[in-house]
């Protein structure tokens, strides 16, 4: 076989955080003069200078000119310290954003400009530390940079791979791609991910195997066709045969002599008939075909050799090769062919070549479109299309449009009709697409990129990683199925995104929730179908009763008529069935009967009890089946429920195996709805919460208030603590119950063993919290999910929050979380971080959101449309 090895040379430019965007500070002394040394003599000399030394610091002794790695390490602390806000510390006079902004980037540009901060630099590439731009900076209007995107190379993302590349048969593949980047958060960026050995490997065993299944399942059809053609052969003989018995004794009847097979004589002939084929189309060749021939190959022509190549590189580049690409490809097919002799081997080669090629690994986004007068230089249309597929499609583009529906088509089809090439003909397009349903009921998801850019943001749907043990959650009244949480969380986002009014703060806020738990989706037109349908099935149950006939239902049982569904593990039923006829149509009658009357008080889609007894499928949400309805979302007491962070997907999702996480849910709300940031965790921190069972968890945190943990956790633990209103399971609770030892007790049913019949039973029984109370077998006590925005230090926003649901309804109204919102639907759509001269864009994305009355879709278009979108550097 051939082998074929490939390297690529990726070049990739990094751009920090600052180098994008207009000069806010004179860099070297000149800066330090003017901007950071009267910062430092107002804010950071008393401690750390004039003769004080606190923590082993002197600010007056570090150099301006940056020579040693030791002296970028230096700068780089006292960076750090500014950028999340610890320094100056709480009790001392803050400076202004804009003034610590101006510090920051003296300080940054100084580090990277001297070439001992490569890591730092690298750090800044990462979608966890976006938030390093300043956000008031960023949405202040005074950057004047235009902006752009550096030009590079995009890895193809796994959802690419998996719904864009069609692959043959069932072959045994793997992806090849996987994301480096953290589990949360956005996780596709164009400088995250790179192609290894260990990728490579996986693409030449992919593109083998997918080959070979080719191979073996074209060789075996020719095997089927060779079969084929010899049965009818033979079906044809045996007609033959049988023609020329009958002949015989028709002519031995009359007294005449049958001529032998293939003779004639005067008075008869006889003809078998040729075997004749299926079908008189012409079969379709398959182009891996002519290469199973065992011969050296020089008989194969130009569209035989080009054909097979054509195809590949359509499926993997999502595009026609041009004409010098599929000469490439075909010169050395010919010349693995004059190598090997073995054409089949000499095509596999050839077409891992293609596997490889760097268009079906890497999106290339150069810029090839026309210059501007700023040396900005747009995509070109081709750059766009699949710039624009990949962003809303996981695909490229192709030309083929499904009619009423949202696909890449779209996109493919303004390219080859030439309406690609400006900012209006993006706007135009994208327009088009949005006028299609792009968030249809049920699971169906035609726009996908669109949705999972919520699943990146909130994180909900990773709450199947998080373990809970089912016996536990047994003794909850809960039932955890984390693909039917996800669906519940995903169908709600639909019902606020089809809206498309006020997206973000109903998200965060809304008393609204989709609990179905039926399997089927649970609004719009697929609600209408079903409520169709019970009535359809209403009025045939009618109809049989009151038309029952004994004597037509004995002899459809005895002619094997009665619907085997109708007695299918049931038993009596079935004994019914084989005692007598009578007894069978009678049983079915009763069990009609039973439907019906079941069916007449039945909401439209029945509940499912996972456990088959119980319907603790909806406990999770503090209701019952009898207060669930079909006709959804429901709408929950809003002191119980407030948007997407109190559902129990993203409770779950952001919770432990046993108890809840304030911490990182703390984190969670301060880095993605204020932009804020957080200094990493020092290596010789422990951050473990000691276990103490007569203790709740925001008690057993009080730890954290010591001052060496609180100059972080001031930022988050008030965001955090807030959910304490839930357990780790999602559900609502307004108190914590102890026991007579004094330890908590917070499950809502018994268990116990007992014999009955000499078998051990088991059972589960609910508790009467409050009863026990009043008997004295437990001791209550309000939860205490209490907290401030004052501690926080986010401009903007202060006072104090009884718990989760009004903290959220608090922040759905603040226009820094909008703002950080569309911060983050940025890094997700254009690939990166935000660089300071991309204020522009982010700003228009806001004034689009605000100005629409709150549309998500505004927020894309205005994006995909942007300059950071269209133009590289």
């Amino acid at each position: 076989m051939i082998r074929v090895a490939q390297v690529f040379s990726i070049l990739v430019m990094v751009t920090s955080v600052v180098a994008a965007s207009d000069t806010v500070v004179p860099s070297g002394s000149e800066g330090f003069d003017t901007v950071v040394k009267p910062f430092l003599t107002n804010h950071c000399y008393d401690c750390h200078g004039d003769g004080t030394t606190k923590g082993g610091v002197d600010l007056t002794a570090m150099p301006l000119e940056i020579k040693t790695p030791a002296q970028a390490s230096a700068w780089l602390k006292a960076l750090e310290q500014l950028q999340a806000g610890l320094m100056p510390p709480l009790n001392k006079q803050r400076p202004d954003s804009a003034e610590r902004a101006r510090v920051i980037y003296w300080i940054e540009k100084a580090v990277l400009d001297s070439g001992h901060a490569e890591a730092y630099r690298r750090k800044t590439m990462l979608p966890a530390y976006g938030n390093l731009v300043d956000h008031e900076l960023l949405f202040s209007g005074k950057i004047k940079a235009l902006p752009y995107t550096p030009a590079r190379v995009w890895r193809r993302s796994p959802y690419i791979f998996d719904g864009g590349t069609s692959r043959v048969g069932k072959a045994k593949i793997q992806n090849p791609y996987t994301y480096s980047t953290p589990k949360s958060g956005v996780r596709d960026y164009a400088k995250t991910s790179f192609v290894g050995a260990s990728v490579v490997e996986t693409i030449v065993l992919n593109a083998n195997a997918e080959i070979d299944l080719a191979f073996d399942q074209l060789t075996g059809g020719a095997e089927r066709d060779r079969k084929a053609q010899e049965a009818r052969k033979r079906a044809a003989e045996a007609f033959n045969r049988k023609v020329l018995d009958e002949a015989r004794q028709l002519l031995k009847e009359k007294g005449q002599q049958a001529a032998s097979p293939g003779r004639k004589n005067n008075k008869t002939e006889s003809h078998a008939p040729a075997p004749q084929p299926r079908s008189t189309k012409p079969r379709r060749i398959h182009p891996f075909e002519p290469f199973l021939l065992g011969t050296d190959g020089t008989e194969l022509n130009d569209d035989q050799l080009a054909t097979p190549l054509k195809q590949t590189f359509q499926r993997f580049a999502s595009r026609e090769p041009t004409a010098d690409e599929l000469q490439k490809y075909v010169d050395l097919l010919k010349k693995n062919l004059a190598e090997t002799k073995d054409p089949r081997e000499s095509l596999k080669g050839a077409l891992i070549a293609i596997y490889l090629s760097p268009e079906a690994i890497y999106r290339q986004e150069w810029g090839l479109g026309p210059a501007d007068e700023h040396g900005r230089r747009m995509l070109s249309p081709k750059e766009l299309a699949f710039a624009l597929s990949f962003a809303l499609f996981d695909s490229g583009p192709y030309t083929g449009v499904k009619k009423g529906t949202a696909s890449s088509g779209l996109i493919g089809r303004a390219l080859a009709e030439d309406r690609l090439s400006t900012r209006e003909d993006v706007v135009r397009v994208l327009e088009e697409i949005f006028e299609h349903d792009v968030y249809p009921p049920g699971r169906g998801n035609p726009a996908p990129r669109l949705l999972r850019f919520f699943h990146e943001f909130f994180g909900y749907d990773r709450c199947g990683e998080v373990f809970k043990d089912a016996h536990e959650a047994n003794l909850h009244n809960v039932y955890i199925d984390p693909r039917q949480m996800t669906a519940e969380a995903d169908a709600l986002l639909k019902v606020i995104l089809r809206d498309d009014r006020n997206v973000f703060e109903r998200m965060l806020s809304s008393s609204e929730m989709v609990v179905k738990h039926s399997g089927a989706a649970s609004d719009g037109p697929e609600m209408e179908r079903q409520k169709q349908a019970r009535k359809d099935q209403l009025a045939r149950l009618k109809k049989y009763i009151d038309e029952f006939d004994l004597e037509r239902e004995k002899q459809s049982v005895i002619k094997g008529k009665m619907k085997k569904p109708l007695y299918r593990n049931n038993p009596k039923l079935m004994a019914n069935v084989i005692a007598g006829a009578e007894n069978a149509a009678k049983a079915k009658l009763s069990a009609t009967k039973r439907e019906y009357a079941a069916l007449l008080t039945a909401p439209v889609t029945v509940v499912k009890r996972p456990d088959g007894k119980r319907g603790h499928a909806v406990t999770m949400y503090n209701i019952t089946l009898r207060d669930w309805k079909p006709d959804q979302p429901l709408v929950m007491p809003k002191h119980q429920r407030a948007g997407i962070l109190t559902h129990p997907a993203w409770l779950v999702a952001h919770s432990f195996n046993a108890e809840n996480d304030p911490v990182h849910r703390g984190i969670w709300v301060y880095e993605k709805l204020l932009a804020g940031y957080l200094a990493d965790v020092p290596p010789e921190v422990d951050a473990q919460i000691p276990e103490d069972h007569t203790k709740t968890l925001r008690d057993r945190m009080e730890l954290l208030r010591d001052k060496a943990c609180w100059k972080c956790h001031h930022k988050i633990n008030p965001l955090g603590e807030a959910f304490e209103i839930y357990n780790h399971y999602g559900r609502w609770i307004d108190a914590d119950y102890f026991d007579a030892d004094g330890k908590l007790f917070t499950r809502l049913r018994t268990f116990h063993e007992y014999e009955q019949d000499g078998r051990t039973r088991s059972a589960f029984h609910m508790v009467d919290h409050d009863g026990w109370v009043k008997e004295g077998k437990l001791t209550r006590r309000p939860v205490n999910a209490r907290g401030s925005f004052d501690q926080i230090g986010i401009p903007g926003l202060t006072g104090e929050f009884a718990d989760a649901t009004e903290m959220c309804r608090i922040l759905a109204k603040s226009p820094r979380v909008r703002q950080s919102i569309i911060r983050h639907a940025f890094r997700y759509f254009m690939g990166r971080n935000e660089m300071l001269s991309d204020s522009k864009t982010l700003i228009d994305a806001d004034r689009a959101y605000v100005e629409s009355g709150g549309s998500f879709k505004a927020v894309v278009v205005s994006l995909l449309s942007s300059d950071s979108f269209l133009y590289r550097k």
